[in-house]
């Protein structure tokens, strides 16, 4: 969670630290893995940016992507896990479930890129960023996809009489895929470089984020609900509620982490 590794930002273990092998010591699996991912993740960015462009670029997009860029750099650290959570993916998921998978493809990679220009050394940051933004845009594209086949039609932008309760579950669909998607591959990647288990990794550093993908979701489909009203006002009040969530999540994680000193 972005990751971020990955979060994608920090919500990917930190991938940047992750890292720290040789590169001659990487075995053929995890490379072909790494750049794999990484060429396909780019191709999709290109490919993403080609059908927005011809379908008609919304104003609203546009400032759903700003929002993105700059959320990608405000987070919340969590105690006792170790990693850091932002509200980024709420305007990345509104992106997809308003303007289809192509759009949210390209706002999530926007995010995974302002956090890897943040995250990692030097002598890594390249190398991080091109894992992170390709990854981050297969896992929201793949989501969006099968946050369509379940809701049975196209997106909001073009279905606006939506309701809440219409969107729920598909919109759970929605968390659980871009949560296991995200948190799974980037827990395979180290684990191939690393030579650890993977389900090992994942337990240990991305169980918890799944709160991440559920307040974001959540805060999307509000944001949404009513696609008329993707104003100032219902971006700030679905912003509240995600984030007094993560402060509440914030809160209880300090009270149940371990005492260093018991």
């Amino acid at each position: 969670m972005n990751s971020h590794p990955v979060s994608r930002r920090a919500e990917t273990l930190k991938l940047g630290e992750a890292m720290t092998s040789n590169p001659r010591s990487r075995n053929k699996a995890f490379l072909t893995y790494f750049f794999s991912t990484a060429v396909l993740g780019i191709v999709l960015i290109a490919v993403s940016c080609y059908q927005v462009s011809h379908t008609g670029i919304d104003f609203r997009w546009l400032i759903l992507v700003a929002l993105t860029g700059i959320a990608a750099n405000a987070t919340l650290k969590i105690p006792a896990i170790n990693s850091k959570i932002s509200v980024a993916d709420t305007f990345v998921l509104t992106s997809m479930i308003f303007f289809g998978p192509a759009a949210g493809c390209i706002a999530a990679a926007l995010e995974a890129f302002s956090g890897s220009i943040r995250g990692s050394t030097k002598a890594r940051r390249l190398e991080f960023a091109l894992f992170n933004i390709g990854n981050v845009a297969l896992c929201a594209y793949l989501a969006g996809q099968m946050f369509f086949l379940v809701l049975g039609k196209g997106p909001l932008h073009h279905n606006p009489e939506m309701t809440l309760a219409g969107l729920f579950p598909a919109a759970v669909i929605l968390a659980l895929s871009y949560y296991l998607l995200n948190s799974g591959t980037v827990a395979l990647m180290v684990a191939l470089e690393s030579r650890k288990s993977a389900c090992r990794i994942w337990k240990e550093n991305f169980l918890w984020h799944a709160i991440n993908y559920i307040a974001c979701t959540f805060g999307a489909v509000l944001i949404t609900a009513n696609g008329s009203l993707i104003t100032p006002l219902t971006l700030a009040a679905a912003v509240l509620v995600v984030m007094t969530i993560y402060v509440g999540y914030r809160n209880v994680l300090g009270r149940i982490a371990p005492n260093p000193q018991a």
